[in-house]
């Protein structure tokens, strides 16, 4: 309907979890009206470094999830019986990173695609001292995307964690940038 200038797209999670199984899928699809709006759209992975897996009582009934993803055997994240999250290791975030870049690489004007990366926590899971706190595989993700993100796509590293002023104005002016 034209009412949207720019998409500030901070929480996808629910993409990474259409390929890996979790909960909070959304599906394939995800990030594709950002895409083909030919507009700017500021990215962020936040989402992408759990997966979405209760209730807990899952890990003993052999539900294929668990099982085919090893997930008893990661850092897991026990909110209560039904909100539980494991961490995704370096092989799913390469893989979310290659989905990503597909997509993101379809843009129709790549330069108002920006996507900021928190580098000391995509969420506030994974910070220093959090229980999803994993820099290789976060690192992974960032590798892989930078391997195969268009070049016309800036990447805006940030050091900081998601859940800061400093990441809030790095993706103001990211989006400022997109709309100049």
């Amino acid at each position: 309907q034209g009412l949207f200038e720019a998409f500030i797209d901070l929480v996808p999670g629910g993409f990474s979890e259409y390929f890996l199984g979790g909960h909070r899928a959304t599906g394939p699809d995800r990030l594709d009206a950002g895409c083909e709006s030919a507009k700017p759209y500021i990215l962020s992975p936040c989402g992408f470094d759990i997966i979405g897996c209760g209730p807990i009582q899952r890990k003993d009934q052999g539900d294929p999830l668990w099982i085919s993803r090893k997930l008893a055997t990661r850092k897991l994240n026990i909110q209560d019986a039904v909100r539980v999250q494991a961490r995704t290791n370096p092989e799913e975030m390469k893989m979310i990173a290659q989905e990503m870049a597909k997509r993101l690489n379809g843009h129709p004007n790549k330069k108002l695609v920006k996507v900021i990366i928190p580098i000391k926590g995509i969420s506030s899971l994974s910070v220093e001292g959090g229980p999803m706190h994993d820099p290789l595989s976060d690192k992974a993700f960032v590798d892989e995307l930078e391997e195969r993100l268009d070049p016309k796509i800036e990447i805006v590293k940030v050091d900081t964690h998601i859940n800061t002023k400093v990441f809030a104005k790095a993706t103001v002016d990211a989006l400022n940038r997109a709309l100049r």
